[in-house]
């Protein structure tokens, strides 16, 4: 689900989405080179054993996609008739799951356009469920429906996994970026993740649509940007590998388990993340957190310890603290004018989490003037 994250819109907002709609915007048939890299949105079959038949596979393993030898002979056969191309053996693997969304009539052309580039994020993560993700896509359908027949108003959209249906509940003009992040939440979501907490799986979601879809990938001003920053600062203290796992699996006790071999303080790590996750809840609603403002600097501070005891040599100290502090801004009495100060009076943190190409773009992380700084062009391959 995608809500107002309850801070003030950028004046520049709306620009950098006009800028964001323009650089997605292209011919699908133009050219075989855009095809082709079209084809690798879904590269669910990354390992070196690539596409397996039923016969061939022992073990079951979500993280293949299972298909009989017959069906991928159809599904080739489509692509080539769809796109007039031949596609060689090298190219089946890449391209096959194209055809989940190519066949998906639920799905008009628009925003194909945007699942298209979902193969970006596929390619860079390893532990997604390969299976969950083509049944969705298959079936995945999308709803319009506007505010006024809408009963909570701050939602701008909702992906529902029962039925593999996308509501948008936005004007045009702010369409995209909600089918970017609820098509997001359909790639990842499946019946374990469920299990996970609920600001989770929404820093998460957002994270990625900023780091693989957003021109300015690195600053965060209107949907959910102290849970992104709460994503930011458990990678710097578990490592982002462990937290894409956590995403995929629905197993949050990778983290707290990883977080208390290193907890020495009076509270297990995942009652001091429960602190986060009710303060983002307490945000977005208006209402009052279930916990005292002395629990919540406890969370904090121990949340510190417990990174200094993983790193006592200070290893990437600044940018840990750096996202710390935007993820309690949540305790604050006014957190909106907290975390726009924190960033106006700190700056922007320029460092990627997921995105393979974003990391390799800016492999030295720094601080860099909120608006001085410059957009970044995000290269789906």
């Amino acid at each position: 689900m995608l809500k107002f994250g309850g801070v003030m819109a950028d004046k520049n907002y709306n620009n950098l989405i006009s800028k964001k709609r323009k650089s997605e915007s292209f011919s699908f048939l133009s050219s075989l080179k855009y095809i082709v890299c079209l084809g690798t949105i879904f590269y669910l079959f990354s390992s070196s054993n690539g596409l397996k038949t039923k016969k061939d596979c022992i073990p079951y393993d979500n993280t293949k996609l299972i298909l009989e030898s017959s069906d991928v002979d159809d599904i080739v056969l489509n692509l080539e008739r769809e796109f007039g191309v031949e596609i060689d053996d090298q190219n089946i693997d890449s391209l096959v799951l194209l055809n989940s969304i190519l066949e998906n009539e639920n799905i008009n052309n628009d925003d194909k356009k945007i699942f298209y580039g979902f193969y970006s994020i596929v390619e860079d993560c390893k532990y997604l469920d390969k299976e969950n993700a083509y049944k969705t896509f298959k079936n995945l359908s999308i709803e319009r429906t506007r505010h006024e027949d809408n009963n909570t108003s701050k939602v701008l959209g909702d992906y529902l996994f029962n039925s593999k249906k996308i509501n948008i509940y936005v004007e045009k003009d702010f369409e995209n970026r909600i089918i970017t992040h609820e098509g997001i939440h359909a790639l990842f979501t499946s019946k374990k993740s469920f299990k996970l907490p609920y600001y989770f799986r929404e820093g998460m979601t957002e994270l990625l649509s900023n780091e693989y879809y957003s021109d300015d990938p690195f600053y965060e001003a209107n949907i959910y940007p102290y849970q992104v920053s709460y994503i930011k600062m458990l990678c710097e203290m578990v490592g982002s590998d462990i937290v894409m796992e956590t995403f995929c699996k629905g197993d949050f006790s990778l983290i707290t388990n990883y977080l208390d071999l290193y907890n020495n303080t009076n509270y297990d790590s995942k009652d001091l993340l429960d602190i986060y996750e009710d303060s983002f809840k307490s945000q977005l609603e208006g209402t009052k957190s279930k916990y005292s403002s002395q629990l919540q600097e406890e969370a904090r501070n121990n949340l510190k310890k417990i990174y200094l005891n993983i790193n006592p040599d200070y290893d990437n100290y600044s940018s840990f603290e750096y996202n710390l502090n935007l993820a309690s801004s949540v305790f604050e009495e006014d957190a909106e004018d907290f975390y726009f100060d924190y960033i106006n009076y700190n700056g922007i943190f320029e460092k990627a989490y997921f995105n393979t190409d974003l990391k390799n773009k800016f492999s030295n992380s720094r601080l860099v003037n909120l608006n001085e700084r410059e957009k970044v062009l995000v290269k789906r391959k």
